[in-house]
């Protein structure tokens, strides 16, 4: 190999790299941190108790029955299987990195307009309690799944304790589109 392509591959190589690295370092800093008491699946089950106690107002696109339907997806999904994942090379680097920028802040920052990819999008319409009734049996099921967890669409493989923080973020970020 001559020394031009070499050092040509190797930058090249190293921007990425670099590039990747900034980027999650910038979703690192940009997010502040979570509250520590709203970061496990028993504080969601709570949450949700309130929240049929209470008046929903939405501050998003989304209808309360489809971001609960979403969320019940994404749970059920991480034990099932996602139709359609981001390329390796994505959910080993970019993935794999935001999702640790998350996890060490403790809150998720996601374009919280966008279903996951090749399910089926939740109706706008339907009954709210229905749709939170699906995200607390997908949250108990997970719990006591003992199988094999499969691969996050964007993230790549997490461990159970992973994919419960990564649960808990997806869920909180959302919450921010309702009170």
């Amino acid at each position: 190999m001559d020394r031009r392509k070499f050092l040509k591959g190797t930058m090249v190589t190293t921007l990425g790299l670099a590039s990747v690295t900034g980027i999650g370092a910038g979703a690192f800093f940009a997010i502040e941190h979570g509250n520590p008491e709203h970061l496990t699946l028993e504080s969601i089950l709570v949450r949700l108790q309130k929240l049929r106690r209470s008046e929903i107002n939405l501050h998003g696109d989304w209808s309360a029955f489809h971001i609960f339907s979403h969320l019940a997806q994404s749970i059920e999904l991480s034990m099932t299987g996602y139709p359609q994942h981001k390329p390796e090379i994505f959910k080993r680097t970019v993935g794999s990195l935001a999702f640790k920028g998350f996890s060490a802040k403790g809150r998720m920052h996601h374009n919280l307009n966008e279903d996951i990819p090749g399910v089926e999008v939740p109706s706008e319409a339907g009954n709210t309690g229905l749709a939170m009734d699906r995200l607390m049996r997908a949250i108990l099921n997970f719990e006591h799944f003992s199988g094999d967890l499969q691969p996050h669409f964007a993230y790549g493989s997490l461990t159970k304790p992973e994919y419960s923080m990564a649960h808990v973020l997806h869920f909180n970020n959302h919450m921010q589109s309702l009170t």
